[in-house]
């Protein structure tokens, strides 16, 4: 009767794994810790240093300096995510550049004490990013809308395809052709191959800096392999049992 009791546990518990499904991993093509390194934790390209300086546990960067990434980084110029760590500690002027795009004054900044994306005007409608203090930015692009979200929640929501956001040339973070840009001090850098979800980036805020070993983000929900590998345990188990039994009778 134990035994029955068992397998049918067994197949209660991996029906309702294979009924939840296993979360996709939030998987990054590209991490930066930045710990006394501009290498990429996946073998990737390197980041590219325009003055700053490379500490153990961050990069600081003053006006006019900061990194880059080469285009090839994204599979798709149209379809991707930028998440960082930083501050801006003072901007130039009422623009302060995080990330280009396309066109020389295209891209993301801060504004304001906002957080937007030029040439977009419409109103801001989320929370504040505030000098001197730390921010969790992802910035998600796919072929029908771009999101920004500032610690963990969304920030700015824009439909359609602009195709001043598509990133064309080599990706520069704090950089500006000009004078808007800022200095500050970052503490990650990570690029994805998909326009995350806000489910997406609320798991990532909430884990916080990324393991320097390769971050691989998901749930506590096994994968199918994993629940294939727990219903042979529950049978092993289940095969011992009888065995006592037998030897008991």
């Amino acid at each position: 009767m134990k035994h029955h009791l068992l397998t049918a546990a067994a197949a209660a518990v991996l029906a309702a794994g294979m009924a939840t499904g296993a979360a996709a991993e939030i998987v990054p093509i590209h991490s930066y810790h930045l710990d006394g390194s501009l290498a990429d934790s996946y073998g990737g390209p390197s980041l590219t240093s325009y003055g700053g300086e490379l500490g153990a546990n961050g990069y600081a960067f003053d006006y006019h300096e900061g990194l880059g990434l080469a285009t090839s980084a994204f599979a798709d110029p149209a379809v991707y995510s930028v998440e960082l760590y930083f501050q801006f500690d003072a901007v130039n002027s009422a623009y302060g550049r995080i990330l280009n795009s396309s066109g020389n004054d295209d891209g993301l900044y801060v504004h304001s004490g906002n957080v937007s994306y030029y040439s977009d005007h419409a109103a801001y409608d989320g929370t504040a990013f505030s000098l001197g203090t730390m921010h969790h930015l992802v910035f998600a692009r796919s072929n029908t809308s771009m999101q920004i979200y500032v610690d963990g929640a969304l920030a700015r929501n824009l439909n359609g395809d602009p195709a001043s956001s598509k990133i064309l040339n080599p990706l520069l973070f704090f950089i500006d052709e000009g004078s808007e840009d800022g200095r500050g001090y970052v503490d990650f850098i990570q690029t994805f191959d998909t326009a995350l979800s806000a489910a997406d980036v609320a798991t990532l805020y909430n884990n916080g800096r990324p393991s320097p070993a390769g971050p691989s983000v998901s749930d506590s929900v096994p994968e199918p392999a994993e629940w294939a590998l727990m219903l042979a345990g529950f049978g092993l188990a289940g095969a011992g049992l009888r065995r006592r039994t037998a030897r008991a009778a």
